[in-house]
């Protein structure tokens, strides 16, 4: 299915038409206001976000330094997460137990000291770095198989 929003460039806004011009006809907009085709307003088609992505494509957001201290931890709840995750046929990015789970990983390597450069912890900031591995997949990393 084919979803299509209009770009209002006059109010810089994206807007669903209530009905899409045909043959430099009008196009009704959900606030009343008719436009006809030729002016500023651009349809154009939405691309739903993937969300669902192969768990190699997670696995390789995470930095060197981030897979070496997992692999090599000794805490036995992110060690249970790795092989979760290892053994998932995919990763559902909006899933609240996954983002608990990287939640959790991320929490310990912060108290784990950078391999390539020892001064810091491996990571930094947990709440961006989950932010960072929760973004939208791309289409090389897209999940094909059955969910």
């Amino acid at each position: 299915m084919l979803n299509l929003i209009a770009w209002d460039k006059e109010n810089n806004i994206a807007v669903e038409p209530e009905r899409l011009p045909l043959d430099n006809e009008w196009a009704r907009f959900p606030s009343g206001v008719k436009k006809t085709w030729y002016e500023p307003v651009v349809i154009v088609e939405v691309i739903p976000a993937i969300r669902v992505i192969t768990v190699r494509a997670l696995k390789q957001r995470f930095y060197i330094a981030e897979r070496h201290a997992v692999r090599n931890t000794t805490n036995i709840y992110v060690e249970d997460i790795y092989d979760d995750l290892v053994g998932s046929a995919y990763v559902d990015l909006d899933d609240a137990k996954v983002a608990q789970g990287l939640g959790v990983v991320l929490n310990n390597l912060t108290t784990i000291d950078n391999i390539q450069e020892p001064s810091i912890k491996t990571v930094l900031n947990e709440v961006s770095r989950l932010a960072q591995l929760l973004l939208d997949g791309e289409e090389h990393e897209k999940y094909n198989g059955v969910l």
